[in-house]
């Protein structure tokens, strides 16, 4: 059963997203009950590549633990 903030979640997680609160995109994207909402599964494909290009300017910084936290 979907509840009544379910679509709120979703947009929460869009926007996290957006403003580039990856973690806290990621968090609230991975509850299980969000999994099979299809905006949800595009949203997840979306944020990974953002890990990567944050775990990338992390090194380049010389910031190897918080790179290695974004892999993680």
């Amino acid at each position: 059963m979907v509840g009544r903030l379910f679509p709120a979640r979703i947009k929460t997680a869009e926007q996290a997203f957006e403003t580039g609160r990856l973690d806290e995109a990621f968090r609230t994207a991975s509850a299980p009950d969000l999994a099979a909402e299809p905006r949800i599964k595009k949203l997840l494909v979306r944020i990974g590549p953002g890990f990567f290009e944050r775990a990338a300017k992390h090194y380049e910084q010389g910031r190897c633990a918080e790179a290695l936290q974004d892999l993680a």
